[in-house]
Order: C-alpha cells, then structure tokens, then sequence
C-alpha cells in the first residue's frame, strides 16, 4: 500500500487529492469505523480483497478486479450516510472513478 501511495498516488494532482483526503477525513473514517461494525466489517473486507487481487503485482501500477470495484462503491454507500458534508462530497467524487469499471489499474483512476 505505501508503495502505490509513494509511486502513484503521489505522483498525480488527482493522486495526491485522493491522498489530502484521507489526511483530512482519516479521523471522522476511523470514527465511523468505530461506531458502526457493519460499516467496518464491510470495510476490511473490502480492504483484503483488494490486497489480495494486488499481491503480487506491479507495485506501480496494480489493477483491482470489476468485483473490487463493486465492493469499493458499495463500501462508500455505507460510509457517506454516516460522514460529514464534507467527507460525503468527497467520498461521492471518489465513487464516481469506480462505479461501473471493469479491470481498472490505480494509474487509469488518477489519470
């Protein structure tokens, strides 16, 4: 995960955004996270899914399935009725990269 972060997302302006977001909401997600255990179940799992389509690839540009992405918006649609104004519009502009994507690398996301 540091490397997509240090090799990718930093590399974008659109990368780095996704990146000043989770320093900005980190505390109201854990929050969340903490106060709801669907919400956190959901979320660690698709967490591992993730991790374990991109084990083992390319750390510099790894590709998440159609069914991860899938999973990343319906994990979105359970935090955003819980976060803040402006944790959900950012979390809505987040969702809208993945809805709908099938076989998608973290560089076609921040591009």
């Amino acid at each position: 995960m540091r490397d997509a972060r240090d090799q990718v997302l930093a590399t974008t302006v659109k990368g780095r955004r996704y990146l000043r977001m989770i320093e900005d909401h980190g505390a109201e997600l854990i929050a969340i996270l903490i106060g709801d255990a669907k919400v956190a179940a959901r979320f660690q799992a698709t967490l591992d899914l993730i991790l374990a389509e991109t084990d083992g690839q390319r750390h510099d540009d790894p590709r998440i399935s159609e069914t991860a992405a899938r999973r990343i918006v319906d994990t979105i649609d359970l935090i955003t009725p819980r976060a803040s104004a402006a944790f959900s519009h950012d979390l809505k502009q987040i969702r809208g990269g993945f809805e709908g994507r099938r076989g998608v690398s973290l560089r076609e996301l921040i591009a």
